[in-house]
């Protein structure tokens, strides 16, 4: 790198990272992506809790320009409907879309998938483009903009100089804590009423689920229709399964004045 106008510059090697570095390698640009973690491939996913992503058509188009949609297909299930339970104990389920309209011949429908192998996917489609380099351990600290190039300052690192920069570093991103210090930066920020839990619910040898996982999700292991939902106002609790093969786990959502109230070991 000769540091001297040396391209684009994205940092956050996450979702939005990646894909926009595969976009602008395919467009013909050289990108040198800077992410402040250690590389995932190496020392495994971060830890922490991660609801899978709901795939929907918009992100498959992404994903088609990217050149990436074959290999995401491949670790994508479909979602077709939510089931909800009623107050007096009855299901309504609820399709997301027409039937026999959706991709791959599905029903219109979401798609269910695990961020970290997602990540993985992109990012190593976008180094097979040869035009991108991507820096892992780079914790931004600050950037300077001039007339000719953007200066990045990463923490016990010499600045490097690009022609564009890409904020994708996430919900504390460094990129727009920067930006903030500007003039008439406007900002604004509010917290959902709800947290979650994961809980794993792994199949037991027969493919079933335990006793009591059976009374939450009526859904045999490996095999994703359905987004359960317990609606209860203002104590709502909403149980989501969205499983990738035989892995089984589900997200409970609740308010946060009972998510802190539940007895739990691990929280």
């Amino acid at each position: 790198m000769t540091g001297e106008g040396h391209g684009m510059a994205v940092v956050g090697a996450g979702l939005v990272g990646s894909l926009t570095a595969l976009l602008l390698a395919n467009r013909g640009h050289h990108v040198d992506v800077y992410e402040r973690r250690q590389d995932p491939r190496k020392v495994g996913d971060a830890t922490g809790r991660s609801i899978n992503l709901a795939l929907s058509e918009r992100g498959w188009r992404a994903l088609e320009k990217a050149g990436a949609l074959e290999a995401v297909r491949e670790i994508a299930m479909p979602v077709k409907a939510r089931c909800m339970h009623g107050l007096d104990g009855g299901l309504t389920y609820q399709p997301y879309g027409l039937p026999g309209k959706g991709r791959f011949g599905h029903d219109e429908c979401i798609y269910s998938v695990a961020r970290g192998p997602l990540n993985r996917i992109l990012l190593e489609a976008a180094e097979a483009t040869g035009r991108v380099d991507v820096h892992f351990e780079h914790r931004l600290e600050d950037f300077s903009v001039s007339q000719d190039a953007v200066s990045l300052a990463f923490e016990d690192r010499s600045p490097l100089h690009h022609d564009r920069l890409f904020g994708t570093d996430g919900a504390f991103s460094a990129v727009r804590q920067r930006m903030m210090k500007g003039d008439r930066f406007d900002f604004s920020q509010s917290y959902l009423a709800h947290g979650y839990k994961e809980i794993a619910m792994p199949p037991q040898e027969d493919g079933g689920f335990a006793r009591g996982c059976r009374r939450l999700l009526s859904l045999r292991a490996q095999r994703v229709v359905f987004l359960y939902g317990k609606p209860r106002g203002i104590s709502s609790v909403s149980s989501r399964r969205l499983t990738l093969q035989a892995s089984g786990w589900t997200v409970v959502k609740v308010p946060r004045s009972v998510y802190a109230a539940i007895p739990c070991r691990n929280k």
